[in-house]
């Protein structure tokens, strides 16, 4: 029986998913755009938009966090998994001379993707 728990917590550990924000900053990113528009402007609408994509789970054991980084803002979501938290989800938006710079790298389930994609593609304006 005692085999049997550490196998358990074993496959519990390693499937747990554990990605910090620099993990998922190190795939490649799904979407990276450029805007007219200030890193300011942009990460505050993406961060208010996706407060409504992901609403429903923002009530069970998830968060998005809003903060600024060097030269723009970073967004990203944390899901509580078996042993802590994973990193699901990283917008990133930098100034740049002319605007600014978004990159998004991901592993959220396709509905998620989709409704985050069509959030940070409508948030560019221009």
């Amino acid at each position: 029986m005692k085999v049997f728990h550490i196998i358990l917590l074993t496959s519990a550990t390693l499937f747990s998913g554990c990605q910090s924000v620099d993990m998922m900053r190190a795939k490649p990113a799904s979407i990276e755009l450029s805007s007219t528009n200030k890193a300011k402007t942009i990460a505050g609408c993406i961060a208010l938009d996706l407060e409504e994509v992901f609403r429903e789970a923002l009530d069970n054991n998830t968060r998005l966090h809003t903060r600024p980084i060097s030269g723009g803002y970073s967004i990203w979501l944390e899901q509580g998994v078996a042993l802590g938290e994973s990193t699901a989800m990283v917008v990133d938006v930098t100034d740049t001379p002319s605007g600014s710079v978004t990159s998004f790298h991901n592993d959220l389930t396709p509905m998620y993707l989709e409704r985050t994609n069509k959030v940070i593609r409508n948030c560019q304006g221009g």
